[in-house]
Protein backbone atom coordinates (compact mmCIF):
# COMPACT_ATOMS: atom_id res chain seq x y z
CA UNK A 1 0.00 0.00 0.00
CA UNK A 2 1.66 3.25 -0.99
CA UNK A 3 2.14 6.22 2.09
CA UNK A 4 -0.28 8.91 2.05
CA UNK A 5 1.60 12.57 1.83
CA UNK A 6 1.53 12.55 5.80
CA UNK A 7 3.24 9.41 6.62
CA UNK A 8 6.21 10.35 3.81
CA UNK A 9 6.67 13.52 5.72
CA UNK A 10 6.47 11.68 8.76
CA UNK A 11 8.92 9.19 7.85
CA UNK A 12 11.29 11.90 6.48
CA UNK A 13 11.50 13.37 9.60
CA UNK A 14 12.32 10.86 11.16
CA UNK A 15 14.99 9.72 8.92
CA UNK A 16 16.34 13.18 9.65
CA UNK A 17 16.06 13.34 13.43
CA UNK A 18 17.68 9.59 13.06
CA UNK A 19 20.47 11.06 10.90
CA UNK A 20 21.41 14.12 13.43
CA UNK A 21 20.85 12.23 16.59
CA UNK A 22 23.88 10.08 15.78
CA UNK A 23 26.07 12.99 14.49
CA UNK A 24 27.31 15.14 17.48
CA UNK A 25 29.24 17.80 14.92
CA UNK A 26 26.53 19.06 12.50
CA UNK A 27 28.77 21.98 11.21
CA UNK A 28 31.20 19.39 10.24
CA UNK A 29 29.20 17.01 8.85
CA UNK A 30 27.74 19.45 6.29
CA UNK A 31 31.10 21.20 5.67
CA UNK A 32 31.70 19.27 2.43
CA UNK A 33 28.60 20.41 1.17
CA UNK A 34 28.61 24.08 2.27
CA UNK A 35 32.07 23.78 0.68
CA UNK A 36 30.93 22.46 -2.73
CA UNK A 37 27.74 25.06 -2.79
CA UNK A 38 30.40 27.54 -2.36
CA UNK A 39 32.77 25.95 -5.01
CA UNK A 40 29.93 26.51 -7.57
CA UNK A 41 30.60 30.13 -6.94
CA UNK A 42 33.70 30.34 -7.48
CA UNK A 43 34.44 28.62 -10.34
CA UNK A 44 31.90 30.68 -11.90
CA UNK A 45 33.72 33.88 -10.58
CA UNK A 46 37.10 32.71 -11.30
CA UNK A 47 35.93 32.04 -15.16
CA UNK A 48 34.58 35.45 -15.75
CA UNK A 49 36.97 37.27 -13.84
CA UNK A 50 40.62 34.88 -13.29
CA UNK A 51 42.78 38.38 -12.40
CA UNK A 52 40.60 39.27 -9.53
CA UNK A 53 41.93 40.11 -6.66
CA UNK A 54 41.27 38.32 -3.32
CA UNK A 55 39.05 40.83 -2.30
CA UNK A 56 37.00 41.28 -4.98
CA UNK A 57 36.92 37.74 -6.03
CA UNK A 58 35.55 37.18 -2.35
CA UNK A 59 32.84 39.69 -2.80
CA UNK A 60 32.12 38.40 -5.64
CA UNK A 61 31.22 35.13 -5.06
CA UNK A 62 29.19 36.83 -2.08
CA UNK A 63 27.23 38.64 -4.02
CA UNK A 64 26.16 35.22 -6.17
CA UNK A 65 25.36 33.46 -3.40
CA UNK A 66 23.15 36.41 -2.17
CA UNK A 67 21.98 36.29 -5.84
CA UNK A 68 20.65 32.75 -5.75
CA UNK A 69 19.65 32.48 -2.72
CA UNK A 70 17.24 36.00 -3.47
CA UNK A 71 16.31 34.40 -6.68
CA UNK A 72 14.68 31.08 -5.18
CA UNK A 73 12.79 33.86 -2.72
CA UNK A 74 11.69 35.52 -5.45
CA UNK A 75 10.38 32.37 -7.45
CA UNK A 76 8.75 30.91 -4.32
CA UNK A 77 6.82 34.01 -3.97
CA UNK A 78 5.52 33.91 -7.36
CA UNK A 79 4.73 30.35 -7.13
CA UNK A 80 2.93 31.11 -4.03
CA UNK A 81 1.13 34.17 -5.30
CA UNK A 82 -0.21 31.80 -8.57
CA UNK A 83 -1.38 29.10 -6.51
CA UNK A 84 -3.81 31.84 -4.54
CA UNK A 85 -5.24 33.04 -7.89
Amino acid sequence: MPLTASQRSQRARLAAQTRWGRTPDRTAATAPARDKFTRMFADQVDAEFPDAAPEQRAALIESRRSAYFTRLAYQRSRSAATATT
